[in-house]
C-alpha cells in the first residue's frame, strides 16, 4: 500500500477528528505554525530530471483527476498510477485549493489558501504547516520561481499590482510591482530556464505581460479578448509554457505554440465548463480538458493520440483542483470569533447569544487579535467608538448590515451657568469608558474629565472650537456626544462592510458646533490599518488619517455628503469638511477603488497644515462634484477642488495617481486636481486618468519631477482650462488625449495667455505623441472589479452622446453563473436600485438606464437642499452581489 493510501486508512480507522478550522489533525504529522515555514529540504540530486507534472499526486508523471469539495472540506483524488481513490479532510468552505509540489518529491501536495494563510500537507513526510503570507483578496500564485524544483509560496495583490513570494531555496521574501487591478496572474516557465516567470493576462484588452526570469526582459503580446480565460500549459512539449486562452462564450481554445509560434485552435467545451488543462496521458504535453460542473464529468483530448475521454469525478459544487483560475463559489465564507450588538452589554462574553456592546468589544485587545474576527450584528450602534484592536478583523455579521451612527444625545437635567464644572446628564454612561469624552451644547464644547454615574464631576468649559466660549444652558438643553464616530488607535486591523454616518438633523455651523459636535466618520491614528467597502456619509470629514498614522489602505469605500457649512464671521456660507483628509508620518497611503462625491469642501486632500503627508497611491478611484451642496445658498454651479496633493508643512516625497476619475459639471468653474499644492511634491506620477468637465482640469504647483501620461481630458465649458502649469518644467508629459480641444485656447502656462494645442507643444516641449481632437469624449463605460469581494465592482459611465442607456459588461467581476446582483447608484446608494439581474456567463452584459434611479441624488442628512445629478454625463455605480 502506498503512503497516501496508508494515510487515508489511518484517517478513517483512527477517526482522529477535524478541528473547526478545517485541516487534519494527524498523530504522525508535525504541525508547524510560523510566519515563514521551514519545510524539510530534499537534496537537489533527488529532484526529477524534468520538472514535476502539475497536479500529479502519485508521482507517475501523469496529472490526476482531483476535486476539492468546499462544503465538506474534503479532497477526492483519482490516482492514475493505482487507479485507486484517496480522500483527505483538509480545508474548509471558502478555501482555495493550491496543490503543488512544495517539498520537491515529484508529487503534488494537498494545500489550501485561506484568507492570507497557506495550509500544506507534504507528501514526502506527511507533515503539515501553516504559513501566513498574503491577504484575503490576494490571488495565490504557487510556482517554482527560484528553480530549485520546489514550488514557492506566492501571491499577486490586485489592489497594488504587486507579486510577493517566499523562495523555498532560502526563505527570502521578494516583491515585484507588475500589473494592476483586474489582471490575472499566470506564472509559468515561458523562457525555458526552469524558473517560473512573472506573467499576467489583462482581460480588458486581451494582452499578456511578462517579465522573463532569464534576463528580466519585459514583453507584451496581444492574444485573447475580454471574457477569455488564460490557460497555463506546455501544449507542444518543448519545456516552455505556451500562451493559451479558452473562450467560454464559444468553447474555443486558442494556443500559440512556443516551439514554432504557430496557432492552434480547437473547439472543446461549453460556456459553463471550467478549463482544467494538464498532462493526463504522461507524454510531456498539456492536454485540452474541461470539467463540467453540471454533471461532474471531466472531458479531455489526449495529446498523445488525439483520443477523447470522459470521466465522472465530482459533483456540481466541487472545485476541480487542476483549474488554473478557480471559479468563485458565491460570496467567500468567513467565520465570526466574537460578536458585538447594538443591544450588547459589557457583561457579555462575546458569543452570538451574549454579545458585547461595541465599545467593550473594541477594548478586548487580548482576545480579539491574531486574525480573530469581531462580527457586528445588524442594526444601528449610536455613539462615538474608540478601537484599540491589533491584528484583528471587524465586519458586519454574515447576512447582516451594521451601521455606526455618531449622533447620540442626552439632556441637561438642571440649568448651569457659564462657570459651573459639575452638572448632571440624563445619561452619561457613554462617557469615559474608552470612547467619547467631549459634549456639545449649542455652540459650546465641554471636555469631561471625571464622572460618577450620570454626574459630571470635573470638566473644562468653553473648550477649544467653542463658538462663543462658555455659555449658560437651561435645564433640558440637548447634549450631543462629541468626537469622531470610529476612532482607530490600534494597528494592523481590517474594518470592512460597515456603514458609518452621523444623522444629526442640522448642518449649520453658525448656530451649533458642527466640528466636534458632528465629528469625522473614521479617524485613523494607528499603523497599517485597512478600511474596506465602507459606506461613509454625512459626517464632518468622511475619513481622516492623522499625521501619526502610516500605511493606511482605504479600499472600495463610498464616501459622500460629508461636511458642514458656516459663514466664519463673514457673509458667505463656506463649506467645511472633506471626503478624504490624508496625513501620514511614514509609509504610504493606499487609496484604491474608492468613490468620493458631493462633499461640502474638498473631495480628497493629501495635505497637512503642520502635519506631514509622506505620499500615497491613488488607483482606480473617482472624485467628483465637491462643493455641490453649497448650491443651497444661491450659486448652484459653485464647486471646490476635487483633489489636492501637497502639504503646507513640508514637501511630500511622492504621489501616484493612476486609472482614476475626476469630474465636475461643465456648468461649474470647479477645479479637478491641484498637484504640488503648498510645499509641493518631489516626484509624481499621473497616468491613465480621466479629467472631465469643470473649469480647470489640472493645475501643477511645485513638483520637481513628474510623469503625466496616458490621460484623457475633456470639458465643453467655454473658457475652460485643461492645464495650468508653471513655465520651464521638464516633465515626461506625453501620450495624452485632449477631447474637444482642437482649435480652442485651453492650455495654460504661467506668464502666457491660454493657447491652442500646437502652441502648447512648442511652448512646453510636451505631448509630442499626444492627440487633440475637436470631438467630444466618446461614451465610455469603465468597470473596476473589487479585489476583496468577488462579484462587486465600481462602474463609471461617461455619456455625452445623449444616449438614454449604457451597457455594462459584468464578465470580469467574479459573479457566478446564476448569481443575482444589484446595481446601485453611488450618488444615492440606499435609494432605489438602478437595475437588478441574474448573471449569465453566456450573455454577461446588462443595459442600464441613465435616467430614473440612476439620476437620483441623496439629500445630505439635516439639510434642505439636494444637489443636481451628474448623470448621464458622469454616472458612478456600484455592482453588489446578492
Amino acid at each position: 500500500m502506498d503512503c497516501i493510501g496508508l494515510f487515508r486508512r489511518l484517517l478513517l480507522a483512527l477517526r482522529l477528528g477535524v478541528p473547526a478550522y478545517g485541516f487534519v489533525k494527524v498523530l504522525f504529522a508535525s504541525l508547524i505554525f510560523t510566519s515563514f515555514a521551514l519545510a524539510s529540504d530534499i537534496p537537489s540530486g533527488q529532484n526529477a530530471v524534468n520538472p514535476p507534472t502539475r497536479f500529479d499526486f502519485d508521482g507517475d508523471r501523469k496529472a490526476d483527476l482531483a476535486v476539492f469539495r468546499p462544503l465538506e472540506g474534503v479532497w477526492y483524488i483519482s490516482n492514475s498510477a493505482s487507479q485507486g481513490m484517496s480522500a483527505f479532510q483538509f480545508g474548509a468552505n471558502g478555501d482555495l485549493p493550491v496543490a503543488s509540489d512544495y517539498d520537491g518529491d515529484g508529487k503534488a501536495d494537498v494545500a489550501v489558501y485561506r484568507a492570507g494563510v497557506w495550509y500544506r500537507l507534504f507528501s514526502a513526510d506527511f507533515t503539515v504547516d501553516a504559513v501566513s503570507f498574503g491577504l484575503a483578496a490576494d490571488s495565490p500564485t504557487p510556482a517554482d520561481f527560484d528553480g530549485d524544483g520546489k514550488s514557492d509560496i506566492g501571491v499577486f495583490r490586485p489592489s497594488t499590482g504587486t507579486w510577493y513570494r517566499i523562495a523555498s531555496s532560502n526563505s527570502a521574501v521578494s516583491a515585484v510591482r507588475f500589473g494592476t487591478s483586474g489582471d490575472i496572474p499566470v506564472p509559468g516557465d515561458y523562457d525555458g530556464d526552469r524558473k517560473a516567470d512573472i506573467d499576467l493576462f489583462r482581460p480588458s484588452d486581451g494582452t499578456w505581460h511578462r517579465l522573463n526570469s532569464t534576463d528580466g526582459g519585459y514583453s507584451a503580446t496581444q492574444f485573447g479578448a475580454l471574457g477569455d480565460r488564460p490557460i497555463l500549459g506546455d501544449f507542444d512539449g518543448d519545456g516552455r509554457s505556451d500562451l493559451a486562452v479558452w473562450r467560454p462564450s464559444t468553447g474555443v481554445w486558442y494556443i500559440i505554440r512556443s516551439s514554432d509560434s504557430n496557432y492552434f485552435i480547437a473547439a472543446f467545451g461549453l460556456p459553463n465548463d471550467i478549463p482544467v488543462a494538464a498532462d493526463y496521458d504522461g507524454d510531456g504535453k498539456t492536454d485540452i480538458a474541461v470539467y463540467r460542473p453540471s454533471d461532474g464529468i471531466w472531458h479531455r483530448i489526449n495529446s498523445s493520440n488525439g483520443a477523447y475521454q470522459a470521466t465522472a469525478w465530482g459533483i456540481s459544487t466541487d472545485m476541480p483542483v487542476a483549474g488554473d483560475s478557480w471559479p468563485v463559489q458565491g460570496q467567500p465564507s468567513f467565520s465570526c470569533d466574537y460578536y458585538a450588538s447594538p443591544t450588547g452589554a459589557a457583561s457579555g462574553n462575546g458569543t452570538s447569544t451574549a454579545p458585547w456592546d461595541l465599545q467593550t468589544a473594541f477594548g478586548k485587545t487580548s482576545q480579539i487579535t491574531n486574525g480573530k474576527t469581531l462580527c457586528l450584528k445588524g442594526g444601528t450602534y449610536n455613539g462615538k467608538f474608540r478601537s484599540r484592536l491589533v491584528n484583528a478583523i471587524v465586519r458586519s455579521a454574515p447576512g447582516e448590515a451594521a451601521r455606526l451612527d455618531g449622533y447620540r444625545t442626552t439632556t441637561l437635567t438642571t440649568a448651569i451657568n457659564s462657570t459651573q464644572k459639575t452638572f448632571t446628564l440624563g445619561d452619561a454612561s457613554n462617557f469615559l469608558v474608552g470612547g467619547a469624552d467631549d459634549i456639545a451644547i449649542g455652540g459650546e464644547i465641554i471636555k469631561i474629565f471625571a464622572r460618577s454615574g450620570n454626574s459630571i464631576t470635573d470638566s473644562l468649559r468653553g473648550a477649544s472650537n467653542s463658538l462663543n466660549g462658555a455659555e449658560p444652558h437651561a435645564a433640558g438643553s440637548l447634549v450631543v456626544t462629541g468626537g469622531d464616530t470610529l476612532y482607530i488607535e490600534g494597528s494592523r486591523t481590517v474594518y470592512r462592510d460597515l456603514e458609518i454616518l452621523n444623522s444629526r438633523p442640522s448642518r449649520d455651523g453658525n448656530i451649533e458646533n458642527q466640528g466636534i459636535g458632528r465629528g469625522s466618520g473614521v479617524v485613523v491614528v494607528g499603523d497599517r490599518n485597512t478600511l474596506i467597502n465602507l459606506v461613509v456619509h454625512d459626517n464632518l470629514n468622511g475619513i481622516f488619517t492623522s499625521s501619526a498614522s502610516s500605511n493606511t489602505e482605504i479600499y472600495g469605500c463610498l464616501v459622500y455628503n460629508n461636511g458642514v457649512h458656516s459663514r466664519d464671521g463673514g457673509t458667505t456660507e463656506n463649506g467645511h469638511g472633506h471626503g478624504l483628509y490624508l496625513e501620514n508620518n511614514a509609509g504610504y497611503s493606499r487609496v484604491y477603488e474608492d468613490i468620493v462625491l458631493n462633499t461640502f469642501n474638498l473631495g480628497t486632500q493629501g495635505y497637512g497644515v503642520t502635519g506631514p503627508y509622506m505620499g500615497g497611491d491613488f488607483v482606480g478611484s473617482a472624485f467628483a462634484n465637491s462643493g455641490a451642496p453649497l448650491g443651497k445658498f444661491g450659486d448652484v454651479n459653485r464647486r471646490n477642488f476635487n483633489f489636492i496633493i501637497g502639504p503646507d508643512s513640508q514637501r511630500s516625497p511622492t504621489a501616484v495617481i493612476r486609472n482614476s476619475h475626476f469630474y465636475h459639471p461643465a456648468s461649474s468653474n470647479g477645479y479637478l486636481m491641484s498637484f504640488g499644492y503648498g510645499a509641493g511634491v518631489t516626484t509624481g506620477t499621473i497616468t491613465d486618468n480621466y479629467f472631465v468637465g469643470g473649469g480647470t482640469l489640472i493645475t501643477i504647483g511645485s513638483a520637481t519631477n513628474a510623469s503625466i501620461t496616458g490621460n484623457k481630458f475633456y470639458s465643453s465649458r467655454s473658457g475652460a482650462q485643461y492645464t495650468v502649469i508653471p513655465a520651464g518644467l521638464s516633465y515626461n508629459w506625453n501620450h495624452n488625449t485632449y477631447f474637444g480641444a482642437a482649435g480652442r485656447n485651453v492650455f495654460g502656462v504661467s506668464g502666457s495667455s491660454l493657447m491652442q494645442f500646437p502652441n502648447w507643444k512648442t511652448a512646453t516641449g510636451f505631448d509630442a505623441a499626444s492627440t487633440a481632437t475637436s470631438a467630444a469624449m466618446p461614451d465610455t463605460v469603465i468597470v473596476r472589479p473589487n479585489s476583496y469581494q468577488p462579484g462587486r465592482a465600481n462602474v463609471i459611465i461617461y455619456s455625452y452622446s445623449g444616449s438614454s442607456t449604457a451597457t455594462i459588461d459584468l464578465s470580469s467581476i467574479g459573479l457566478v453563473n446564476g448569481q443575482s446582483f444589484t446595481i446601485r447608484n453611488a450618488q444615492n446608494y440606499y435609494g432605489p436600485a438602478v437595475a437588478t439581474g441574474t448573471f449569465n456567463a453566456a450573455s454577461p452584459t446588462i443595459a442600464v438606464s441613465l435616467s430614473g434611479a440612476a439620476a437620483t441624488v441623496a439629500t445630505p442628512a439635516g439639510y434642505s437642499y439636494t444637489p443636481a445629478t451628474t448623470c448621464p454625463q458622469f454616472c458612478p455605480m456600484i455592482v453588489v452581489p446578492n
